[in-house]
């Protein structure tokens, strides 16, 4: 059974000069139950959300859904976080409604119970290094299975390289790594590690070659990691 930890809610781009927002929850059990708010934010505003809302648990599917409250006519709707029965443990943010350059970004953490001898496998980060940028600079965002871990909005110039001080993130099935260009938005590439289909331990490069249509100018990163369990 998954359960749902909400951390923090952050406001980048309020309707008006001030939102009053509310998040709403809805599972196979309850249909559109308030769990928070409404709460008034401003531009810049974070509010700590563990200490507000339980932890939600589900068995099949739960929607959380942002509306800015109306006092008069219908509330604004900001988009909804969908999650299903198949969810695995993470870290992660979302963004109302659904894009990196959206009004309201959400923290939160997936916990799922697991049976004892269920293997778990790590990987390793070790650095980012921008080989070619696609214009004099960008603007990029790296995710490991939907986890930021570079970014949002991480400046990159040829020649440069974020290390990432050997961070670790374990995972159960598979492993998916995606960079987006935040900016423009007009490309993201990823590749998928399979459990147990490498070597440990050992250094291995992957080149994120970003060229073809719909892309203005070409950009190459080079992501260096290794698997250790």
């Amino acid at each position: 059974m998954p359960t749902i930890i909400l951390n923090e809610i952050e406001c980048n781009d309020p309707m008006g000069a001030r939102d009053d927002v509310f998040l709403s929850l809805s599972t196979e059990e309850v249909t559109g139950r308030i769990i928070w708010g409404p709460q008034r934010m401003r531009e810049g505003n974070q509010i700590t959300l563990s200490s507000q809302v339980t932890p939600i648990e589900y068995d099949e599917f739960a929607i959380i859904s942002l509306y800015e409250h109306d006092t008069i006519g219908d509330n604004d709707y900001l988009g909804s976080m969908a999650l299903d029965r198949h969810e695995t443990d993470r870290t992660a943010d979302f963004y109302f409604p659904s894009s990196l350059n959206s009004r309201y970004r959400m923290n939160y953490e997936i916990q799922v119970v697991s049976p004892s001898n269920e293997q778990v496998h790590g990987i390793r980060l070790v650095s980012l290094t921008c080989r070619d940028a696609q214009g004099r600079r960008d603007e990029v965002t790296l995710t490991v299975n939907n986890r930021i871990v570079l970014g949002p909005r991480r400046t990159m110039k040829k020649g440069w390289t974020a290390n990432f001080n050997d961070m670790e993130i374990t995972f159960r099935s598979n492993c998916v790594i995606r960079l987006q260009d935040t900016q423009g938005q007009d490309w993201d590439r990823s590749f998928t590690i399979n459990a147990g289909d490498y070597l440990l331990n050992h250094d291995e490069n992957h080149t994120f070659d970003v060229r073809g249509s719909g892309v203005t100018g070409d950009a190459r990163y080079i992501l260096t990691y290794q698997m250790v369990a």
